[in-house]
């Protein structure tokens, strides 16, 4: 009998244990920190509007609109907060008009840098 108990409260002490490890390890898992990205908010349009969505501490984010592979043809400053997202809108005007390839250039103020673009097809009259 005494060892009944023993082996019970053995059980219950691991359970306990565990049960303890894995949420630590699940709370540290959804606390997120050191990222950034940036991303359209309309992925499946033309619309060249996107957002940065910042868990690092660096606040200040800069970005080029890029046409081709090289011609920077608008810029500009963002800042975002950690922990939130910023949509920044971008006005097309008549400079987009005869891109086939638009990029959106975005750094830190560590230099870090990430990328997305927009292919437009040549042949079809695309409303931007």
């Amino acid at each position: 009998m005494k060892y009944n108990n023993l082996i019970i409260a053995s059980i219950v002490l691991s359970l306990f244990l565990s049960v303890g490890f894995l949420s630590f390890v699940e709370h540290r898992q959804h606390t997120p920190s050191g990222w950034w990205s940036v991303s359209f908010v309309t992925p499946r349009s033309d619309s060249l509007d996107f957002v940065i969505e910042n868990f690092t501490t660096e606040t200040s984010f800069t970005y080029d609109i890029v046409r081709g592979q090289e011609k920077v043809i608008d810029s500009g400053m963002v800042t975002v907060p950690f922990g939130d997202s910023v949509s920044t809108v971008v006005n097309t005007n008549e400079k987009f008009l005869d891109a086939q390839r638009l990029t959106v250039v975005v750094k830190d103020s560590d230099g870090n840098k990430k990328e997305i673009f927009r292919i437009f097809p040549e042949d079809e009259e695309v409303d931007r």
